[in-house]
Order: C-alpha cells, then structure tokens, then sequence
C-alpha cells in the first residue's frame, strides 16, 4: 500500500530545499502520494523566523518534524507536536539524552523537478503582512531565490539543482585544492557570538593564507565579496563572476579535494554536503 505523506508548510527557508525535493523524489518514484499545506502559522517568512525554519509532516499516525534552524534551541511547541524531531544542528551534548530527537546529517540547497516551489513561492508573497513590511528588503532577496528558477538567473534554485550538483569526480590534473568561504561581521552580534564569529574569521583566514603559501596556483580559492572582506582582506576577496554558483559548482566537480571549515555554532556549512553530492 502506498503511503500518503502531508507536508504541514510554515515556511521556505532554503535549508528547507532539500527536504522538498526529497519527498519530490519519493512521489516520483512512486513510494508515497503527497498532500502540501501550510500551517496555521504561515506568515511568508522564507527563513530566519523561528517557524519559517521548521516543515511538519504527518503519515500513518505518525508526527514528524525538520528543524534546520541554526543552534541547539528546538521550539517547544513543535518538541510537543512531534513523534520524531529531526534536528539540522544536532549536538550529542544537548540533545543526546532526548530519544525523540534525531540528527539531520548534512544540508545544502537542492531543488528538483515539482518540488511545490511555485505554491510556496505564492505562498509567500500572500502571506507578507503590513506589520512586517520593515522587512519587505529581506523578504523580497529571500523571494528572488524561489523565484530564480523561472528566469535566466546564474544563481537561485535553477543553479542549486540537485541534478546539477550530484556528479561524479573528473579531477584536473595536476590535482587542486578548493576552498572559498565567507566572513561574517562580528559587529552584527554581541556577547559570547560575537567572540564566536571573531575567531571563526580568524581560522578561516588563516587557513586560506597557508593554503595560498602552500599550493599557489593549485588552490581554488578565496573569500565571497563581503563588505567586511573587501575592507579587511582585499587580497583574498574572489571577484563576483568566480562567486556565481553554477561557476563555482563547475570549479568544484573538477577539484580533487575540498577543504571545509565549521560554520556558524560550529554546524557543517553547506560546502561540505555539496562536496560529498560531487
């Protein structure tokens, strides 16, 4: 008997892509029947909120839950609703003691064929109300990744399609070495993150200067044009155009070994899921 799955929707953050495209996959492969609805709470946000991070999902009396959101905190009304809650930013430490707790494994934009980006995307824009409308900005660059893939954008979800990220190896020869990164601006943060961004910098610095001293030409790498890279490493800021992700995921399926740091609270960051895809 096929199994029938709902997907409750509060939201589209892009961590979400994956999960969508997952459940896409299984329809077509014929293992369930797929019900999308939003839930209750749905306000438009496509990440960053609390809720707009978390997919709810019900099949055969069962309750689960997919929380991508960045740090160890679960939302306690989703721990309450959920069988199983599936966490992205898992840690033993903090959640080992808890059996309805699972970790997530590793996360990267995917986006595939009838993935109800559409409906999500329509979602969205219906769901933004008057009392967020300072946020409209923020809102409007989250929407243009859902909407990318109707255009002819280099970036956005045409670029971040699964079918164009899983690849098998074909290495240059000689071998490189990739790795770009970011920098995030501990001025935006106070406290224990503050000191926490400042020294996540501070590594990735450093490892991008000895790998530069180290292999020369054979690395592929260097920091996203940030204002705060631009301004403090202009040496190692790549320019846009190397950026773009269908160049950079071109770059990476031809490089023998990609370097990753820990990301913010010391999550996996998107490369290394990407890297294994390849």
């Amino acid at each position: 008997m096929t199994v029938h799955v709902e997907l409750l929707c509060s939201g589209s953050s892009e961590h979400l892509s994956q999960v969508f495209t997952g459940f896409a996959m299984l329809r077509a492969q014929g293992e369930c029947t797929v019900e999308v609805k939003r839930w209750s709470t749905y306000e438009g946000g496509l990440g960053g909120a609390e809720d707009t991070s978390l997919l709810r999902i019900a099949s055969g009396g069962r309750q689960i839950v997919y929380d991508v959101l960045d740090g160890a905190n679960l939302v306690p009304d989703a721990l309450d609703w959920a069988d199983v809650y599936v966490k992205r930013s898992y840690s033993p430490i903090e959640h080992g003691a808890d059996p309805k707790v699972r970790p997530f494994g590793l996360n990267f934009p995917a986006y595939g064929p009838r993935d109800w980006r559409t409906r999500r995307l329509v979602w969205s824009v219906l769901g933004l109300r008057r009392d967020n409308a300072a946020n409209i900005a923020n809102h409007a660059r989250r929407l243009n990744r859902l909407a990318a893939w109707a255009t002819r954008a280099k970036n956005g979800c045409r670029a971040s399609d699964l079918a164009g990220i899983e690849h098998g190896p074909e290495a240059d020869r000689p071998p490189t070495v990739m790795f770009c990164t970011r920098l995030w601006d501990p001025a935006r943060v106070s406290g224990t993150k503050r000191d926490e961004w400042t020294e996540m910098n501070r590594l990735r610095i450093e490892c991008l200067r000895k790998l530069r001293t180290a292999l020369g030409p054979g690395l592929v790498g260097g920091l996203a044009p940030t204002p705060l890279a631009v301004e403090r490493h202009p040496d190692l800021v790549l320019d846009e155009d190397t950026m773009l992700k269908t160049r950079y995921l071109g770059r990476m399926h031809k490089t023998a070994i990609g370097v990753a740091t820990a990301g913010l609270r010391g999550s996996n960051g998107w490369s290394l899921g990407e890297y294994l895809a390849a």
